[in-house]
Parts: structure tokens; sequence; C-alpha cells
């Protein structure tokens, strides 16, 4: 799913994102082990851009449907049933 023009995809985007994060801690490291640097991203609680844009949704969505504001009021029932969605 292309978000238009030149635009990568977010399964893309989200391997560039690891795969930078993963050249970092080979430079920073002197290392080529894929365990160590699994080991380093669990150390400096460097999440993958999956689980961020999950967390980070979730936070949204719980302020929306408990917002006051009569359009987020419109909104809901959907935001009910994507904040549903990512329960599962």
């Amino acid at each position: 799913m292309a978000l238009g023009g030149d635009v990568p995809t977010a399964p893309l985007c989200f391997a560039f994102t690891f795969q930078t994060l993963n050249s970092c801690f080979k430079k920073i490291f002197s290392t080529n082990s894929q365990e160590v640097i699994s080991e380093c991203r669990d150390m400096f609680h460097c999440l993958p851009a999956e689980d961020v844009i999950v967390k980070r949704k979730k936070k949204f969505l719980l302020r929306f449907v408990n917002s006051d504001n009569l359009l987020c009021n419109v909104f809901n029932n959907i935001a009910n049933e994507d904040l549903a969605a990512l329960a599962n």
C-alpha cells in the first residue's frame, strides 16, 4: 500500500529503520553478531518501529474515545473498533 508518489510502503519503511538501527549498533559495538545486536537493542529499549506505532496508536485512540469533543464523539464507534482490533 503506497502512500503516494515516491513514498515507500510501510513495511519497507520499517525494514529500512530496522536495518539502519542494526547498522548503527554494528558500528558502535564493532560487531557483526546478530545476537550481540539483539542484546544491544534490548538493553537500550529500542522497540521495533511496528511496536512503537501500535503503542502510540492505542494511546491516541484511548484519548480520542475519552475526549469530550463533539467531533471525537461522532467518530467514537470507529475509534472503538480500531482499539478492539489492536487488542487482538
